[in-house]
């Protein structure tokens, strides 16, 4: 996925302990909102959890976007998890680089005779009510509240347009390299096979020469 909105699959089964994983591409500096729903959630029986973690940065890929950007490498990004007490929430968590992000869901009580359904959906917006709450006291009309949702949008549509452009940028380094070696390689088959042919041919007439058939 590399929208700034992202949808995993809608629900999906955990019959197991082990967690069962998501992943997705991101842009740095998001704010990552992770809605999920557990309708089988019942924190008596044990905890689960849903974990955040960074498993590839845009950093390790190519060690030109550093320069590109003119960014130090960063620290690893530590990873996130916090537990369910509800069966429908949302879970919030920024991002510091550009990269993979793993998203996943663990459920301790979790089995094939006791399977768990989950739904999870990402987005880089906050919703209507959290954007809300969040400029309830600045008194914004509704008018002003639309204007900046419009605004997190651009900004969440400017930072994917600077990932796209770096996964471009990787890329087409890479497949330069790739052409490149693709065009050296026959060169060298074929010097190695010159070499061999004239080396057989010295051999072959050499042996002839020592048993005086020619």
């Amino acid at each position: 996925y590399y929208m700034p909105t992202c949808s995993a699959i809608p629900q999906f089964i955990v019959e197991s302990g082990k967690p069962k994983c998501i992943t997705i591409s991101v842009p740095e500096a998001t704010n990552l909102r992770v809605e999920y729903e557990a309708p089988d959630l019942d924190p008596s029986k044990g905890p689960v959890w849903i974990s955040i973690n960074q498993v590839r940065p845009m950093e390790h890929l190519h060690d030109k976007i550093v320069a590109h950007r003119h960014k130090a490498h960063r620290k690893p990004q530590q990873p996130f998890s916090q537990e369910l007490a509800e069966r429908t929430s949302s879970i919030n968590h920024m991002i510091d680089a550009d990269g993979d992000v793993s998203i996943c869901v663990r459920a301790s009580y979790a089995s094939s005779a006791n399977p768990m359904r989950f739904g999870l959906f990402c987005t880089a917006e906050q919703s209507s009510s959290e954007l809300a709450k969040n400029m309830a006291g600045d008194h914004l009309s509704n008018m002003e509240l639309q204007l900046a949702r419009l605004k997190e949008s651009m900004g969440s549509i400017l930072k994917e347009a600077d990932y796209a452009k770096e996964r471009e940028m990787v890329f087409h380094n890479l497949s330069i390299s790739m052409n490149a070696a693709s065009m050296w390689w026959p060169m060298v088959q074929l010097c190695v096979l010159l070499v061999t042919g004239f080396t057989q041919a010295r051999h072959m007439v050499g042996f002839f020469k020592s048993r005086h058939i020619i």
